[in-house]
């Protein structure tokens, strides 16, 4: 009971590159009668962009953190690019590294990759999905080096290296951070369903995460895909 628009509401945005619990943006939001938070940023870089709901305890309206979602925001171009935001519903693939939580079983994700004029990838790929521990885990793009970006009519693929960040999402802290992983993202810009799939391994080549296989790819739950040859 009470008026739900005196909550205390922000959106914290983070960079792809940002490894750290600390927002590179905060956007203050406005809460309506029916419980919408809305929010204005006056601009945004080129990037894809991880976004986490929190609430302060003012006026007794108060929750944990959002699951975290990724805004992809990219300028289109002559020549080829593969960009996309959006969710699926994660599998939880043999539970590696942990099950996925049932009540949070919504992958995010963000990518905007083209290539460069020696045909290597550039850009950026996020995914991040919550664990059954209650623990976020974030997959980021920190390098294309060995990778690689082909693109086919409406299907891509791209390949390349990772951070995978834990973060305790009630403390805020990281709970661990490593990279030298490797991904590989297999995507469709259907009609009218849009397809997403990633892979993720360790520096040993053992399979950390699966969500989707190439050949078996997840229907969007939300989002899109745009894939331009």
């Amino acid at each position: 009971p009470g008026d739900i628009t005196k909550a205390q509401v922000e959106f914290d945005l983070y960079r792809s590159s940002n490894p750290t619990t600390t927002p590179d943006l905060v956007v203050p939001a406005t809460v309506d009668g029916s419980g919408l938070a809305t929010g204005s940023v006056p601009s945004l870089g080129l990037d894809n962009w991880t976004v986490v709901m929190t609430t302060s305890d003012t006026d007794f309206f108060a929750g944990g953190p959002s699951d975290p979602a990724v805004v992809t925001v990219y300028q289109p171009s002559a020549g080829a690019y593969v960009t996309g935001g959006g969710w699926v519903h994660d599998p939880s693939y043999l539970d590696r590294p942990v099950a996925v939580s049932e009540d949070h079983d919504h992958g995010s994700f963000g990518f905007s990759v083209k290539p460069r004029k020696d045909g290597s990838p550039s850009g950026q790929s996020v995914y991040t999905f919550r664990g059954a521990d209650g623990y976020v885990y974030q997959v980021k793009s920190n390098s294309w080096q060995s990778g690689g970006l082909a693109i086919s009519g409406r299907s891509a693929v791209f390949s390349g290296r990772a951070t995978v960040t834990v973060v305790d999402p009630v403390t805020g802290t990281v709970v661990s951070s490593s990279g030298g992983y490797t991904i590989r993202v297999d995507v469709y810009d259907g009609s009218p369903i849009d397809t997403y799939a990633i892979s993720v391994y360790t520096s040993n080549g053992v399979l950390f995460h699966r969500s989707g296989t190439p050949a078996v790819p997840l229907a969007l739950g939300g989002g899109n895909v745009l894939v331009h040859p």
